[in-house]
């Protein structure tokens, strides 16, 4: 008990050291936590995790899939482990173990998480396989509403909520089930736009900005569909809609030099 309660100090001496940005004492700390605890050890799993995320800020992205394939081992139901692993290979452009990674947060989530399924998608565009990509953009809205229905179950099993409470929670649960779906739709749009599928790709960001009006990139991607499809009022008013919200860029700029001279 007492090592535990040491390896408990090593941990926190690790937070403090991690947010004064001395990821190395960091990695210091933890590893003593790791040899306290024992490295066969399930409960050394989120120290494995942290120091993973030690490694990473210096740069050191095997050790830190080693720590992130350790945890996991000790905890194979570590939802978080296999994301964050995920994530890792994605940005390092290893996408089917990202894929795989995935997969498995998808497998052993005890609640529905939409962003799983986003990203799956994600790495399956970057491997050249829409269709499948579609398929898991629109489950990650599946999955957004069904968590969505979960916390509404919640909410009526708790009577005692005053009325102010009561929509402060469903206003955060709607918020919950909207971000993922808006992203999701956006993804959707893009896919449906390289395959040339004009019209669901409109749809698709269409949806987008009636969840979230103030998005300035939706207006440009929808604008450019409508480009495509020679609307160029409608084009231009997106256009221009996205430069009111401060969104901007070069490319929206030729846009704009583009359109305008079509549509006077």
């Amino acid at each position: 008990m007492r090592a535990y309660a040491q390896a408990w100090k090593d941990y926190d001496n690790a937070w403090s050291a991690s947010f004064d940005k001395k990821y190395a004492a960091a990695v210091d700390d933890l590893t003593l936590a790791i040899d306290r605890y024992g490295a066969q050890n399930k409960i050394a799993a989120p120290v494995f995790m942290r120091r993973a995320r030690s490694f990473l800020k210096l740069g050191q992205f095997d050790k830190a899939i080693a720590d992130y394939s350790t945890a996991i081992a000790l905890q194979p139901e570590l939802t978080d482990g296999y994301s964050a692993r995920g994530d890792l290979y994605a940005k390092h452009e290893q996408y089917r173990k990202a894929l795989a990674d995935y997969d498995a947060a998808i497998r052993v989530s005890r609640a529905p998480v939409a962003r799983f399924d986003i990203e799956r998608g994600d790495m399956l565009r970057k491997l050249e396989e829409p269709e499948q990509a579609l398929a898991s953009y629109e489950k990650a809205v599946e999955r957004a509403q069904e968590r969505y229905d979960k916390l509404v179950a919640i909410d009526r099993a708790m009577p005692d909520l005053t009325p102010e409470e009561r929509e402060t929670f469903l206003k955060w649960a709607a918020e919950k089930r909207d971000k993922p779906i808006r992203r999701a739709n956006i993804r959707r749009g893009i896919v449906l736009r390289d395959l040339d599928r004009l019209d669901e790709a409109a749809a698709a960001f269409d949806k987008a900005i009636k969840l979230k009006p103030e998005a300035g990139y939706a207006y440009v991607q929808r604008g450019w569909i409508y480009e495509k499809q020679g609307r160029f009022k409608q084009a231009l008013a997106d256009y221009e809609r996205a430069t009111q919200l401060d969104y901007d860029s070069e490319w929206l700029k030729k846009a704009l030099q583009r359109v305008k001279p079509k549509v006077q």
